[in-house]
């Protein structure tokens, strides 16, 4: 399987545009776009969406909804690890946050920022998650713990400063037994971790093996692998621009 690591630049503006006004009003400031900061160590240059005019606020905006077929939309769920690991970059006395379009999930009442919320809580420490409704121009604040939300602040209303915005929290990451075999969720958020890794080490394209994907995750090679569930995790993460290089038609074998 490989992916490459392309996104394009001219979709969703109007989004962009509303995520701008919406947390404006939210947090009760002014942000400027597209504003280049330096982070790391050594210091290196890196473009973020929103930086407020005080220097308090820096978030980045995500339209992203579920796939046609109601799955995980594992790519996007990479790149959203990958603005969180810049985050982490920035001063722990900064506001940090990701503003994710309201999406459900077919007849599931979880949303796309919810799911997020309760797959990844071990990488959000310190970060403030919002969901944006794209009818309304409405934001809300998820708990990163627990993946649950507060109430829809109207658009019109202005919040100065969220009580819990950018504090840290002390997360335990939730771990498998080893008697759990690995779920198909697992093998999402290991090949979405994946992804991440890669987008950031400036990787072009990646290409992924099964064997390997079901290494990371635990329980492979080995008489009780889940080969067939980590292939069928795979093509599901697939988007347009991806292909498989080789594959076995029982899936019982590395791809």
């Amino acid at each position: 399987m490989a992916r490459a690591s392309s996104e394009n630049p001219s979709a969703g503006r109007a989004f962009e545009r509303l995520a701008f006004d919406s947390v404006s009003r939210y947090f009760g400031v002014e942000f400027e776009s597209d504003c280049r900061l330096s982070i790391g160590n050594p210091p290196k240059q890196h473009r973020f969406d929103l930086v407020s005019t005080c220097g308090r606020y820096v978030g980045e905006y995500k339209n992203y909804t579920w796939t046609e077929g109601g799955n995980v939309p594992s790519a996007k769920m990479a790149f959203l690890n990958e603005a969180v690991l810049y985050l982490h970059q920035v001063p722990e006395d900064t506001v940090r946050f990701v503003v994710v379009r309201r999406d459900n999930r077919g007849r599931h009442s979880e949303t796309l920022a919810e799911y997020y919320c309760r797959t990844y809580s071990h990488l959000l420490n310190g970060m403030t998650i919002l969901e944006l409704d794209p009818d309304t121009g409405d934001i809300r604040r998820i708990d990163v713990q627990m993946g649950q939300a507060e109430p829809y602040a109207p658009a019109g209303n202005t919040i100065a400063a969220h009580p819990d915005a950018g504090r840290g929290r002390s997360i335990v990451p939730r771990t498998k037994t080893e008697v759990s075999p690995p779920s198909a969720a697992d093998f999402e958020r290991e090949l979405a971790a994946w992804f991440a890794e890669e987008t950031i080490n400036g990787a072009g394209s990646v290409v992924v093996r099964a064997g390997d994907l079901h290494k990371r995750v635990g329980g492979y090679p080995g008489p009780d692998h889940r080969m067939p569930v980590c292939c069928g995790a795979m093509r599901r993460a697939m988007g347009s621009g991806d292909e498989v290089l080789a594959g076995h038609p029982a899936a019982e074998a590395p791809a």
